[in-house]
């Protein structure tokens, strides 16, 4: 496959479908609101609600130069399968969460 031309191309696209995932992603706990306080009454609270929404960013923030040092020690391809085969692994935990606790700790 890496003696075809359009090799990079492709992995160009299929990062893009990813990157395209990754934001519906971490946009759908804001468009699916309403079902989700239906099931998990602690998030009527806007406060409670807020730290969910939070706790992504600061995870996200307080570890991505740990990331960063890891990525550079590490085969991109083989992060990239593993970070896809995690982040999937979390999004389909997190459809069965059915309590507060279990999904804070899912989202960070």
């Amino acid at each position: 496959m890496k003696a075809n031309k359009n090799y990079p191309w492709i992995v160009v696209g299929l990062l893009w479908v990813v990157a395209l995932l990754n934001y519906m992603d971490r946009q759908m706990l804001s468009t699916m609101q309403g079902a989700i306080k239906a099931d998990i009454v602690e998030l009527n609270k806007a406060e409670v609600f807020g730290a969910l929404m939070a706790v992504f960013m600061w995870v996200y923030g307080c570890f991505s130069p740990f990331a960063g040092v890891i990525a550079d020690k590490l085969s991109r391809k083989w992060l990239v399968v593993g970070s896809l085969f995690v982040w999937s692994a979390v999004t389909l935990s997190m459809g069965f969460a059915t309590n507060f606790e279990t999904l804070y700790v899912l989202r960070a």
